[in-house]
């Protein structure tokens, strides 16, 4: 994912940024009807924290979507709110409610750092 940064000035401090977004990422994992482990994927929250950000190629399939929050917690998912298969993008609803990553609008120029994260 892309996180879209204020201007910073100096060097940027990897831990610090891991650190205040670590809690809005989830790992997904998807199952099929027999429950069997389809695909292992990445999300964040948004909106209001209840809503996570994902790619639509990991739910292709699936009859389960489960998640593990960055303390522990787990879940399942039990409603998708929205999916655009020819962007990858899908917005799923959060049983639990996560710190939801601040995102640009898209109004706003984007010429500031952008900074990749993901969960291996």
């Amino acid at each position: 994912m892309l996180l879209a940064t204020p201007a910073i000035g100096g060097d940027i401090d990897a831990k610090a940024l891991y650190n205040r977004f670590r809690p809005s990422v989830v790992v997904i994992t998807t199952y099929d009807e027999s429950d069997k482990p389809l695909a292992l994927g990445t999300g964040f929250a948004i909106a209001d924290g209840t809503r996570i950000a994902t790619n639509s190629h990991i739910l292709a399939g699936a009859s389960r979507v489960h998640l593990k929050m960055s303390d522990g917690t787990q879940a399942e998912i039990k409603s998708l709110i929205a999916i655009d298969t020819s962007s990858d993008l899908a917005v799923l609803v959060s049983p639990v409610k996560l710190r939801p990553i601040p995102l640009a609008a898209t109004s706003q120029p984007l010429v500031n750092l952008f900074w990749p994260s993901a969960t291996p």
